[in-house]
């Protein structure tokens, strides 16, 4: 633990790997999520709560097209 996993990384970084991911652990195995319709996005958000400003950083970030999700 507390060491950075670069590789899960890189490997996320392909859409094939990421929607596979997806669509086995939240479709139960079916071809919902294709390669082609996702689209890589900015991995650093900002929001604000509590009337402060806050930072996100995720490893990885696309958007599903199809699903505008």
């Amino acid at each position: 633990m507390g060491q950075k996993d670069t590789t899960e990384k890189l490997l996320m970084d392909y859409n094939d790997v990421f929607a596979d991911i997806v669509n086995g652990l939240l479709c139960k195995g079916e071809q919902v999520v294709q390669p082609c319709d996702l689209v890589m996005s900015q991995p650093i958000s900002q929001y604000k709560a509590d009337g402060k400003i806050h930072e996100m950083e995720r490893d990885v970030c696309n958007y599903w097209k199809p699903g505008n999700v």
